[in-house]
Protein backbone atom coordinates (compact mmCIF):
# COMPACT_ATOMS: atom_id res chain seq x y z
CA UNK A 1 0.00 0.00 0.00
CA UNK A 2 1.14 3.59 -0.85
CA UNK A 3 1.88 6.43 1.48
CA UNK A 4 -1.24 8.32 0.05
CA UNK A 5 -3.14 5.37 -1.65
CA UNK A 6 -3.77 2.03 -1.51
CA UNK A 7 -2.28 1.75 -5.37
CA UNK A 8 1.69 1.77 -5.33
CA UNK A 9 2.69 5.47 -6.81
CA UNK A 10 5.67 4.93 -9.25
CA UNK A 11 7.09 8.38 -10.72
CA UNK A 12 9.20 7.43 -13.98
CA UNK A 13 11.55 9.91 -14.98
CA UNK A 14 11.53 11.11 -18.54
CA UNK A 15 14.60 9.10 -19.40
CA UNK A 16 12.44 5.93 -18.23
CA UNK A 17 9.65 7.10 -20.26
CA UNK A 18 11.50 7.62 -23.18
CA UNK A 19 12.91 3.94 -22.79
CA UNK A 20 9.85 2.68 -22.25
CA UNK A 21 7.94 4.46 -25.40
CA UNK A 22 10.46 2.59 -27.58
CA UNK A 23 9.21 -0.85 -26.39
CA UNK A 24 6.95 -1.05 -29.27
CA UNK A 25 9.82 -0.36 -31.79
CA UNK A 26 11.14 -3.54 -29.84
CA UNK A 27 14.62 -3.39 -31.36
CA UNK A 28 15.13 0.04 -30.04
CA UNK A 29 14.58 -1.02 -25.87
CA UNK A 30 16.45 -2.49 -23.77
CA UNK A 31 15.21 -6.10 -22.51
CA UNK A 32 14.99 -4.98 -19.10
CA UNK A 33 13.22 -1.41 -19.62
CA UNK A 34 10.35 -4.22 -21.29
CA UNK A 35 10.41 -5.97 -18.62
CA UNK A 36 10.01 -3.07 -16.30
CA UNK A 37 7.29 -1.71 -18.80
CA UNK A 38 5.04 -4.93 -19.09
CA UNK A 39 4.86 -5.08 -15.52
CA UNK A 40 4.41 -1.77 -14.48
CA UNK A 41 1.24 -1.80 -16.96
CA UNK A 42 0.41 -5.48 -15.59
CA UNK A 43 -0.14 -3.50 -12.41
CA UNK A 44 -1.66 -0.55 -13.84
CA UNK A 45 -4.62 -3.17 -15.84
CA UNK A 46 -4.54 -5.02 -12.17
CA UNK A 47 -5.42 -2.13 -10.18
CA UNK A 48 -2.26 -2.27 -7.85
CA UNK A 49 -0.10 0.16 -9.15
CA UNK A 50 -0.07 3.65 -11.07
CA UNK A 51 2.29 5.87 -13.11
CA UNK A 52 1.29 9.63 -12.94
CA UNK A 53 1.99 12.04 -15.22
CA UNK A 54 3.56 15.74 -14.40
CA UNK A 55 4.40 19.32 -15.44
CA UNK A 56 7.53 17.75 -16.04
CA UNK A 57 7.01 15.16 -18.41
CA UNK A 58 5.05 17.68 -20.86
CA UNK A 59 8.60 20.45 -20.94
CA UNK A 60 10.30 17.35 -21.14
CA UNK A 61 8.44 15.67 -24.16
CA UNK A 62 8.29 18.93 -25.63
CA UNK A 63 12.00 18.83 -26.19
CA UNK A 64 11.78 15.64 -28.44
CA UNK A 65 8.66 15.84 -30.07
CA UNK A 66 9.26 12.80 -32.34
CA UNK A 67 8.77 10.65 -29.86
CA UNK A 68 5.70 12.85 -28.07
CA UNK A 69 3.05 10.10 -29.59
CA UNK A 70 5.33 6.80 -28.29
CA UNK A 71 5.33 8.75 -24.91
CA UNK A 72 1.42 9.51 -25.41
CA UNK A 73 0.31 5.85 -25.54
CA UNK A 74 3.27 4.50 -23.06
CA UNK A 75 1.66 7.04 -20.34
CA UNK A 76 -1.33 5.89 -20.91
CA UNK A 77 -0.92 2.60 -20.67
CA UNK A 78 0.65 3.05 -17.03
CA UNK A 79 -1.62 5.58 -15.70
CA UNK A 80 -4.35 7.94 -15.82
CA UNK A 81 -3.72 10.85 -13.09
CA UNK A 82 -1.33 13.84 -13.25
CA UNK A 83 0.62 15.16 -10.09
CA UNK A 84 -0.52 18.87 -9.42
CA UNK A 85 1.45 21.34 -10.34
CA UNK A 86 5.06 22.35 -8.51
CA UNK A 87 3.63 26.02 -7.23
CA UNK A 88 0.46 24.37 -6.23
CA UNK A 89 2.10 21.49 -3.63
CA UNK A 90 5.00 24.23 -2.15
CA UNK A 91 1.90 26.57 -1.63
CA UNK A 92 0.12 24.06 0.60
CA UNK A 93 3.49 23.03 2.27
CA UNK A 94 4.07 27.05 2.99
CA UNK A 95 0.36 27.07 4.14
CA UNK A 96 0.73 24.50 6.13
CA UNK A 97 4.27 25.30 7.83
CA UNK A 98 3.16 28.78 8.67
CA UNK A 99 -0.26 27.56 10.65
CA UNK A 100 2.13 25.37 12.45
CA UNK A 101 4.74 28.18 13.19
CA UNK A 102 1.43 30.11 14.21
CA UNK A 103 -0.06 27.27 17.25
CA UNK A 104 -3.12 27.06 14.96
CA UNK A 105 -5.05 24.18 16.31
CA UNK A 106 -6.18 22.43 12.90
CA UNK A 107 -3.66 21.94 10.43
CA UNK A 108 -4.96 20.50 7.32
CA UNK A 109 -4.06 16.75 7.10
CA UNK A 110 -1.80 15.49 3.99
CA UNK A 111 -4.02 13.27 1.56
CA UNK A 112 -4.05 12.32 -2.39
CA UNK A 113 -5.08 15.77 -3.22
CA UNK A 114 -1.79 17.41 -1.86
CA UNK A 115 -0.49 15.84 -4.49
CA UNK A 116 -2.08 14.59 -7.05
CA UNK A 117 -5.03 15.72 -9.77
CA UNK A 118 -6.93 13.12 -9.67
CA UNK A 119 -7.58 10.13 -6.55
CA UNK A 120 -4.72 7.46 -7.34
CA UNK A 121 -7.18 4.60 -6.04
CA UNK A 122 -9.19 5.98 -9.23
CA UNK A 123 -10.61 2.66 -11.32
CA UNK A 124 -8.47 2.02 -14.38
CA UNK A 125 -10.76 3.43 -17.35
CA UNK A 126 -10.27 1.31 -20.47
CA UNK A 127 -10.06 5.06 -22.33
CA UNK A 128 -8.58 8.53 -21.44
CA UNK A 129 -8.89 11.79 -22.92
CA UNK A 130 -5.61 14.07 -23.57
CA UNK A 131 -5.14 17.83 -24.51
CA UNK A 132 -1.93 18.38 -26.29
CA UNK A 133 -0.33 21.32 -24.42
CA UNK A 134 2.38 21.78 -28.00
CA UNK A 135 4.80 22.80 -25.25
CA UNK A 136 7.37 22.74 -28.32
CA UNK A 137 6.34 25.87 -29.08
CA UNK A 138 8.03 27.19 -26.33
CA UNK A 139 11.78 27.73 -25.71
CA UNK A 140 12.29 25.65 -22.69
CA UNK A 141 15.76 24.48 -24.26
CA UNK A 142 17.61 27.53 -24.26
CA UNK A 143 16.31 28.20 -21.24
CA UNK A 144 17.56 25.33 -19.42
CA UNK A 145 21.01 25.83 -21.00
CA UNK A 146 21.19 29.23 -19.62
CA UNK A 147 20.03 28.36 -16.10
CA UNK A 148 22.57 25.29 -16.68
CA UNK A 149 25.41 27.86 -17.19
CA UNK A 150 24.77 30.71 -14.44
CA UNK A 151 24.56 27.42 -12.21
CA UNK A 152 27.96 25.69 -13.03
CA UNK A 153 29.82 29.76 -12.57
CA UNK A 154 27.93 29.39 -9.34
CA UNK A 155 30.12 26.00 -8.74
CA UNK A 156 32.95 27.30 -10.17
CA UNK A 157 32.93 30.05 -7.25
CA UNK A 158 31.84 27.86 -4.38
CA UNK A 159 35.39 26.05 -5.78
CA UNK A 160 37.53 29.68 -6.00
CA UNK A 161 36.43 30.31 -2.51
CA UNK A 162 36.31 27.16 -0.68
CA UNK A 163 32.71 27.14 0.62
CA UNK A 164 31.70 24.22 2.72
CA UNK A 165 28.80 22.02 2.74
CA UNK A 166 27.26 23.62 5.66
CA UNK A 167 27.88 27.64 4.69
CA UNK A 168 25.92 26.96 1.04
CA UNK A 169 23.26 24.85 2.79
CA UNK A 170 22.55 28.49 5.09
CA UNK A 171 23.38 29.88 1.63
CA UNK A 172 20.44 27.85 -0.25
CA UNK A 173 18.21 28.11 2.59
CA UNK A 174 18.25 32.09 2.85
CA UNK A 175 18.15 32.21 -1.52
CA UNK A 176 14.82 29.93 -0.58
CA UNK A 177 13.60 32.19 1.68
CA UNK A 178 14.12 35.36 -0.17
CA UNK A 179 12.49 33.77 -3.38
CA UNK A 180 9.30 33.14 -2.07
CA UNK A 181 8.92 36.00 0.14
CA UNK A 182 9.19 37.53 -3.21
CA UNK A 183 6.73 35.24 -4.98
CA UNK A 184 4.53 34.40 -2.21
CA UNK A 185 4.05 38.02 -0.89
CA UNK A 186 0.15 37.69 -0.63
CA UNK A 187 0.00 34.30 0.81
CA UNK A 188 2.54 35.44 3.67
CA UNK A 189 0.61 38.80 3.88
CA UNK A 190 -2.65 36.24 4.71
CA UNK A 191 -1.73 34.08 6.94
CA UNK A 192 0.63 36.80 8.95
CA UNK A 193 -1.79 39.40 9.12
CA UNK A 194 0.49 41.96 8.03
CA UNK A 195 2.99 41.82 10.00
CA UNK A 196 6.54 41.32 8.27
CA UNK A 197 8.48 40.45 11.55
CA UNK A 198 6.41 37.83 12.01
CA UNK A 199 7.20 36.62 8.58
CA UNK A 200 11.02 36.91 9.20
CA UNK A 201 10.61 34.62 12.06
CA UNK A 202 9.35 31.84 10.20
CA UNK A 203 11.90 31.95 7.60
CA UNK A 204 14.32 31.76 9.90
CA UNK A 205 12.66 29.06 11.85
CA UNK A 206 12.87 24.93 11.97
CA UNK A 207 9.47 25.37 10.18
CA UNK A 208 10.49 27.01 7.18
CA UNK A 209 13.65 25.30 6.70
CA UNK A 210 12.12 21.47 6.88
CA UNK A 211 9.29 22.38 4.35
CA UNK A 212 10.13 18.86 2.08
CA UNK A 213 10.25 21.04 -0.87
CA UNK A 214 12.81 23.62 0.61
CA UNK A 215 14.78 21.04 2.55
CA UNK A 216 15.12 18.58 -0.10
CA UNK A 217 15.90 21.36 -2.99
CA UNK A 218 18.29 23.13 -0.45
CA UNK A 219 20.23 19.92 0.91
CA UNK A 220 20.47 18.28 -2.54
CA UNK A 221 21.99 21.72 -4.74
CA UNK A 222 24.30 21.95 -1.82
CA UNK A 223 25.45 18.59 -1.89
CA UNK A 224 26.16 18.94 -5.82
CA UNK A 225 27.46 21.88 -5.71
CA UNK A 226 30.09 21.15 -2.56
CA UNK A 227 30.91 17.57 -3.30
CA UNK A 228 30.59 17.35 -7.11
CA UNK A 229 33.18 20.49 -7.68
CA UNK A 230 34.55 18.58 -11.03
CA UNK A 231 31.06 17.94 -12.50
CA UNK A 232 29.93 20.49 -14.85
CA UNK A 233 26.34 21.18 -14.32
CA UNK A 234 24.07 19.74 -16.78
CA UNK A 235 21.19 21.30 -18.24
CA UNK A 236 18.75 18.89 -16.95
CA UNK A 237 19.95 19.14 -13.58
CA UNK A 238 17.49 21.80 -12.30
CA UNK A 239 14.39 19.66 -13.66
CA UNK A 240 15.55 16.68 -11.62
CA UNK A 241 16.42 18.30 -8.35
CA UNK A 242 12.64 20.17 -8.97
CA UNK A 243 11.07 16.44 -9.59
CA UNK A 244 12.54 15.57 -6.51
CA UNK A 245 11.88 17.93 -4.23
CA UNK A 246 8.23 18.26 -4.99
CA UNK A 247 7.21 15.37 -5.62
CA UNK A 248 9.53 12.57 -3.74
CA UNK A 249 7.90 12.93 -0.39
CA UNK A 250 4.41 11.77 -1.91
CA UNK A 251 5.70 8.59 -4.20
CA UNK A 252 6.36 5.51 -3.26
CA UNK A 253 8.86 4.55 -5.73
CA UNK A 254 10.96 7.37 -7.65
CA UNK A 255 13.06 5.49 -10.90
CA UNK A 256 15.65 8.49 -11.96
CA UNK A 257 19.09 8.88 -13.69
CA UNK A 258 22.07 6.74 -12.06
CA UNK A 259 23.66 10.08 -10.95
CA UNK A 260 20.39 11.69 -9.29
CA UNK A 261 19.66 8.36 -7.66
CA UNK A 262 22.60 8.62 -6.12
CA UNK A 263 22.55 12.20 -4.65
CA UNK A 264 19.48 11.55 -3.10
CA UNK A 265 20.59 8.37 -1.58
CA UNK A 266 23.51 10.63 -0.06
CA UNK A 267 21.00 12.97 0.85
CA UNK A 268 19.43 10.34 3.23
CA UNK A 269 15.91 11.08 1.20
CA UNK A 270 15.08 7.27 0.73
CA UNK A 271 14.83 6.55 4.72
CA UNK A 272 13.40 10.04 5.38
CA UNK A 273 10.45 10.02 3.13
CA UNK A 274 10.16 5.56 2.92
CA UNK A 275 10.47 6.01 -1.09
CA UNK A 276 12.15 3.60 -2.86
CA UNK A 277 14.80 4.30 -5.31
CA UNK A 278 16.11 2.85 -8.77
CA UNK A 279 18.34 4.42 -11.16
CA UNK A 280 18.99 3.27 -14.98
CA UNK A 281 22.24 0.98 -14.05
CA UNK A 282 21.82 -2.43 -15.13
CA UNK A 283 22.00 -3.37 -11.74
CA UNK A 284 19.25 -1.04 -10.28
CA UNK A 285 17.22 -1.90 -12.80
CA UNK A 286 17.03 -5.67 -12.31
CA UNK A 287 16.45 -4.77 -8.44
CA UNK A 288 13.35 -2.75 -10.00
CA UNK A 289 12.40 -5.85 -11.84
CA UNK A 290 12.55 -8.10 -8.85
CA UNK A 291 11.39 -5.29 -7.08
CA UNK A 292 7.88 -4.80 -9.27
CA UNK A 293 7.63 -8.64 -9.32
CA UNK A 294 7.48 -9.27 -5.61
CA UNK A 295 5.05 -6.58 -5.04
CA UNK A 296 2.51 -8.04 -7.45
CA UNK A 297 2.91 -11.31 -6.28
CA UNK A 298 2.01 -10.28 -3.02
CA UNK A 299 -0.43 -7.37 -3.49
CA UNK A 300 -4.45 -7.13 -4.01
CA UNK A 301 -5.98 -5.24 -6.59
CA UNK A 302 -7.54 -2.12 -5.03
CA UNK A 303 -10.83 -2.39 -7.14
CA UNK A 304 -12.18 -5.10 -8.78
CA UNK A 305 -15.36 -5.81 -10.60
CA UNK A 306 -18.64 -7.08 -9.48
CA UNK A 307 -17.90 -9.96 -12.84
CA UNK A 308 -16.37 -10.23 -15.85
CA UNK A 309 -17.89 -11.54 -19.31
CA UNK A 310 -15.46 -13.65 -21.51
CA UNK A 311 -16.60 -13.84 -25.14
CA UNK A 312 -16.12 -17.53 -26.98
CA UNK A 313 -16.96 -17.21 -30.44
CA UNK A 314 -18.04 -20.19 -32.23
CA UNK A 315 -19.92 -19.77 -35.41
CA UNK A 316 -22.98 -17.89 -34.28
CA UNK A 317 -21.57 -15.18 -31.98
CA UNK A 318 -19.11 -14.67 -34.80
CA UNK A 319 -22.15 -14.05 -37.26
CA UNK A 320 -23.40 -11.56 -34.96
CA UNK A 321 -20.35 -10.90 -33.26
CA UNK A 322 -21.10 -6.66 -33.40
CA UNK A 323 -24.48 -6.61 -32.31
CA UNK A 324 -23.57 -8.74 -29.05
CA UNK A 325 -20.69 -6.56 -27.96
CA UNK A 326 -22.67 -3.37 -28.89
CA UNK A 327 -25.21 -5.09 -26.82
CA UNK A 328 -22.81 -5.70 -23.73
CA UNK A 329 -21.32 -2.86 -23.94
CA UNK A 330 -24.00 -0.33 -23.81
CA UNK A 331 -25.54 -2.72 -20.88
CA UNK A 332 -21.76 -2.24 -18.84
CA UNK A 333 -21.65 1.29 -20.01
CA UNK A 334 -25.02 2.38 -18.02
CA UNK A 335 -22.96 1.29 -14.91
CA UNK A 336 -19.32 1.45 -15.52
CA UNK A 337 -18.78 4.89 -13.53
CA UNK A 338 -20.79 3.24 -10.03
CA UNK A 339 -18.82 1.14 -7.66
CA UNK A 340 -20.00 -1.72 -9.80
CA UNK A 341 -19.17 -2.86 -12.89
CA UNK A 342 -18.16 -5.75 -15.25
CA UNK A 343 -15.15 -6.65 -17.42
CA UNK A 344 -15.35 -7.68 -20.40
CA UNK A 345 -13.15 -9.66 -22.51
CA UNK A 346 -12.93 -11.01 -26.05
CA UNK A 347 -11.03 -14.33 -27.04
CA UNK A 348 -9.81 -13.84 -30.88
CA UNK A 349 -8.71 -16.85 -32.62
CA UNK A 350 -7.30 -15.59 -35.70
CA UNK A 351 -10.26 -15.85 -37.44
CA UNK A 352 -12.70 -12.81 -36.17
CA UNK A 353 -14.99 -10.30 -38.19
CA UNK A 354 -13.99 -7.69 -39.43
CA UNK A 355 -16.69 -4.33 -39.66
CA UNK A 356 -16.55 -1.24 -42.00
CA UNK A 357 -18.36 1.62 -39.69
CA UNK A 358 -18.82 3.50 -42.98
CA UNK A 359 -18.44 2.35 -46.52
CA UNK A 360 -17.20 6.07 -47.43
CA UNK A 361 -15.20 6.34 -44.56
CA UNK A 362 -13.30 3.00 -45.15
CA UNK A 363 -13.03 2.81 -40.98
CA UNK A 364 -12.27 -0.53 -40.82
CA UNK A 365 -13.31 -2.39 -36.44
CA UNK A 366 -12.12 -5.34 -35.07
CA UNK A 367 -14.99 -8.06 -34.47
CA UNK A 368 -15.97 -6.09 -30.97
CA UNK A 369 -16.75 -2.97 -32.83
CA UNK A 370 -16.55 0.01 -30.68
CA UNK A 371 -16.90 -0.99 -27.33
CA UNK A 372 -13.93 -1.55 -24.12
CA UNK A 373 -13.13 -5.23 -24.23
CA UNK A 374 -9.77 -7.27 -23.17
CA UNK A 375 -8.56 -9.02 -25.93
CA UNK A 376 -7.16 -12.14 -25.33
CA UNK A 377 -5.53 -14.42 -28.25
CA UNK A 378 -6.03 -17.41 -28.49
CA UNK A 379 -5.03 -20.98 -30.46
CA UNK A 380 -8.02 -22.45 -32.75
CA UNK A 381 -9.14 -25.55 -30.71
CA UNK A 382 -8.24 -24.45 -27.89
CA UNK A 383 -9.95 -26.95 -25.06
CA UNK A 384 -12.39 -25.91 -23.12
CA UNK A 385 -10.55 -26.60 -20.08
CA UNK A 386 -7.82 -24.66 -21.36
CA UNK A 387 -10.39 -21.66 -22.10
CA UNK A 388 -11.81 -21.92 -18.20
CA UNK A 389 -7.92 -22.10 -17.46
CA UNK A 390 -7.27 -18.90 -19.07
CA UNK A 391 -10.51 -17.01 -17.76
CA UNK A 392 -9.54 -17.93 -14.40
CA UNK A 393 -5.98 -16.43 -15.05
CA UNK A 394 -7.22 -13.57 -16.41
CA UNK A 395 -10.26 -12.81 -14.02
CA UNK A 396 -10.15 -10.02 -11.75
CA UNK A 397 -13.55 -10.54 -10.20
CA UNK A 398 -15.14 -13.80 -8.29
CA UNK A 399 -17.37 -14.82 -10.87
CA UNK A 400 -17.28 -14.88 -14.52
CA UNK A 401 -19.79 -16.16 -17.32
CA UNK A 402 -18.18 -17.98 -20.45
CA UNK A 403 -20.22 -17.10 -23.57
CA UNK A 404 -19.57 -19.28 -25.91
CA UNK A 405 -22.94 -19.45 -28.56
CA UNK A 406 -25.10 -16.29 -29.43
CA UNK A 407 -28.14 -15.49 -27.72
CA UNK A 408 -29.39 -11.94 -27.73
CA UNK A 409 -29.23 -10.42 -24.13
CA UNK A 410 -31.89 -9.08 -22.93
CA UNK A 411 -31.73 -5.05 -21.83
CA UNK A 412 -31.08 -5.96 -18.22
CA UNK A 413 -28.56 -9.17 -18.50
CA UNK A 414 -25.58 -7.24 -17.04
CA UNK A 415 -27.66 -6.09 -14.11
CA UNK A 416 -28.80 -9.07 -13.65
CA UNK A 417 -25.57 -11.10 -13.73
CA UNK A 418 -24.42 -8.45 -11.24
CA UNK A 419 -27.16 -9.51 -8.83
CA UNK A 420 -26.94 -13.23 -9.69
CA UNK A 421 -23.02 -13.89 -8.54
CA UNK A 422 -24.12 -11.70 -5.68
CA UNK A 423 -26.66 -13.93 -4.53
CA UNK A 424 -24.95 -17.15 -5.14
CA UNK A 425 -26.57 -18.16 -8.46
CA UNK A 426 -24.96 -20.38 -10.56
CA UNK A 427 -26.38 -19.47 -14.26
CA UNK A 428 -28.08 -16.77 -15.99
CA UNK A 429 -30.11 -17.90 -19.42
CA UNK A 430 -28.28 -21.10 -20.53
CA UNK A 431 -24.90 -19.76 -19.48
CA UNK A 432 -23.06 -21.43 -16.30
CA UNK A 433 -21.76 -18.74 -13.69
CA UNK A 434 -18.06 -19.64 -12.97
CA UNK A 435 -15.93 -19.31 -10.03
CA UNK A 436 -12.73 -18.10 -9.97
CA UNK A 437 -11.64 -19.28 -6.73
CA UNK A 438 -10.46 -22.80 -8.54
CA UNK A 439 -7.12 -21.33 -9.88
CA UNK A 440 -4.65 -22.14 -6.84
CA UNK A 441 -3.59 -19.00 -4.69
CA UNK A 442 -0.02 -19.47 -5.99
CA UNK A 443 -0.67 -19.39 -9.76
CA UNK A 444 0.35 -15.47 -10.77
CA UNK A 445 -0.11 -13.88 -13.95
CA UNK A 446 2.95 -11.65 -14.32
CA UNK A 447 5.30 -11.83 -17.14
CA UNK A 448 8.64 -13.49 -16.86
Amino acid sequence: MGKLSKKLIVYLDQNFISEMAKVESKKEASRQFKNIYELLHLGFIDEKIVVPASWFHKVETSLSPSLKEKIARCQGSLGQICMNFPEDIWRFQLGRAAKEFLGEERVESINHSVAFHENPDQRTRMLEVKIDSHLERFNYRDERILTAKKLDQLRKSIEENKIDYKEQLQKELKAQADFLKQQESYTFRYLFKNNPKKVDEFLESNYFKEMPAVSIYSQMWTKLLTHYKDRKIRSSDMTDVNIISTFFPYVDVLATDSFMANLAKESGLDKRYRTAIFSSKQKSLKSFEIYLRDYLANSKPVNIPKASIFVLSDNSIKNHSFELFYDLGVMSGDISYSEEWVDIYGFDDGNMPKYQLKKELKLSLPFYGLQSVHVIKIQPNTSCLEVLKICRERCRSEKFVLVDSYRKPPSNFVETLIRHCESGKNQILNYKIHSKRAQSKTQKNIPK
